[in-house]
């Protein structure tokens, strides 16, 4: 009890001047809490704003991020954009480079096209006299070669064909003088055989001279001893002395190279070979394949168009009606005038040789 009476008030009564002081100082603290309540909304305000300012730095940030993605992103598409505008400048200068190097390449074409034609004209001026020459060439070659098989297959051959006393099936003559094959040549005359085979190679030489041809087995002419070279071993066989026991085999070689040369000619006219025994006779018919009296196609292609080819004597073949057997077949160039028309030789039928069309052609 002693305690709280200390604890009391000493003073009961109060003065105006203690209440002044009471009421300033309530006033004081009311403001101070006033002034503490402003500063703890506006503590509460500032924070509001600070998360807000947060969440809204972090937007500004976002959108400068995404600005700057989309400014690399323009960067980059400004950079495709140059890239494409210089490779499309590069693009048009070397179009404008090749427009003006094809009008030049154009020009010089119409200039080279020019000369050509200029060329192929004069080409064409200096082709006909050519031509003529090498179609006076080919029918001198033909009437000659028509010429040497009216002298080694005339008809003499046919009276000595009525004449044979020979049991042979396959009886051919040259000059009138038989050649039997190498296996039935016993009974036969030594002296007609060797001469039959020298008028043969003589035949075959001439030809070669005509035709400029070389064999693949060249003949020598001696008469009744001729004899061919086989040029591989450079051995020398004789065409004669076909009975004796010593040589009766190497004259049947020599034969055998015979008929070899023929038929190797006879492949380069596109001549086909059945009977292999027989040189006269595959060289007749091959006279009368070049002169235009066998109307038979090649059997394989030749070069007909070539002057210095064997074949090129040979008329060209084509299928002719047996109802018009002797009708003409010449052909004229259609893109000529009529004066200067040149024969193509070449594609002229065997119906077309006649000797005196030839005889006056040569002489004209």
């Amino acid at each position: 009890m002693k305690q709280s009476a200390e604890l009391l008030p000493k003073k009961i009564s109060y003065s105006i001047q203690d209440y002044t002081k009471l009421k300033e100082l309530l006033n004081a603290i009311q403001h101070s809490q006033k002034q503490c309540d402003e500063k703890k909304k506006n503590f509460a305000d500032a924070i509001n704003e600070e998360e807000e300012f947060r969440s809204a730095s972090s937007i500004i940030q976002n959108k400068q991020i995404r600005l700057r993605i989309y400014r690399e992103q323009v960067n980059q598409a400004k950079n495709r954009i140059r890239n494409a505008q210089m490779r499309l400048t590069a693009i048009e200068e070397a179009n404008e480079k090749k427009a003006s190097e094809e009008v030049k390449l154009s020009s010089i074409a119409e200039g080279v096209r020019e000369k050509c034609n200029l060329e192929i004209e004069s080409l064409k001026n200096k082709k006909i006299p050519v031509t003529k020459i090498k179609n006076e060439l080919i029918f001198r070659r033909r009437y000659m070669l028509f010429e040497l098989y009216m002298i080694y297959f005339a008809e003499t051959s046919m009276d000595r064909r009525e004449d044979k006393i020979c049991p042979c099936t396959k009886f051919d003559t040259i000059r009138g003088m038989h050649l039997p094959i190498v296996v039935t040549k016993n009974g036969h005359n030594e002296v007609e055989m060797t001469a039959a085979l020298g008028h043969l190679v003589n035949a075959i030489n001439i030809f070669c001279k005509i035709m400029d041809y070389r064999l693949v087995f060249p003949v020598f002419f001696k008469g009744s001893k001729s004899f061919l070279l086989e040029p591989k071993q450079h051995q020398i066989y004789n065409l004669f002395d076909p009975f004796s026991r010593s040589h009766r085999e190497r004259y049947a070689q020599a034969v055998l190279f015979l008929n070899r040369s023929i038929n190797q000619l006879r492949h380069d006219l596109g001549m086909p070979t059945k009977d292999f025994e027989r040189p006269i006779q595959n060289f007749q018919e091959l006279l009368l394949y070049c002169i235009g009296q066998v109307n038979q196609p090649p059997a394989h292609f030749v070069p007909r168009n070539s002057i210095f080819a064997v074949s090129s004597v040979v008329p060209d073949y084509q299928k002719i009606s047996s109802d018009r057997p002797f009708q003409s077949s010449v052909k004229f160039r259609r893109n000529m005038d009529d004066d200067q028309s040149i024969l193509d030789v070449v594609s002229a039928k065997n119906e077309t040789f006649d000797v005196q069309k030839l005889v006056s052609r040569s002489l004209s």
